[in-house]
């Protein structure tokens, strides 16, 4: 059964327990194992958030990046409402579907 898609609250807690064990931003070597064990998760889960937090850091986001992208990327997609009228006006009313 796949484990559920962890909080923000928990990706916070994974970076701040990595921020601990890092020198200087690197990090020793069994890091992401370690971390991960402690909150039941596959290091390759706690390598992604930590690459994201790197990243945005590195590209001069204060306090970095860690929260979960589902939010926002979930949910039907919003469309321009003109831009469909356009295409729609462009289609012969007999070969309109009901």
């Amino acid at each position: 059964m796949p484990k559920a898609n962890l909080s923000d609250m928990e990706r916070r807690a994974i970076v701040d327990e990595l921020l601990k064990l890092s020198n200087n931003g690197e990090l020793p070597r069994g890091a992401y194992s370690r971390v991960g064990a402690h909150v039941a998760r596959d290091p390759t889960t706690v390598s992604t958030i930590w690459k994201r937090y790197a990243a945005a850091v590195e590209a001069g986001v204060p306090g970095g990046e860690w929260s979960s992208r589902i939010k926002r990327n979930s949910g039907r997609k919003r469309k321009d409402r003109e831009e469909v009228r356009a295409k729609w006006a462009t289609v012969p009313v007999e070969e309109r579907a009901v």
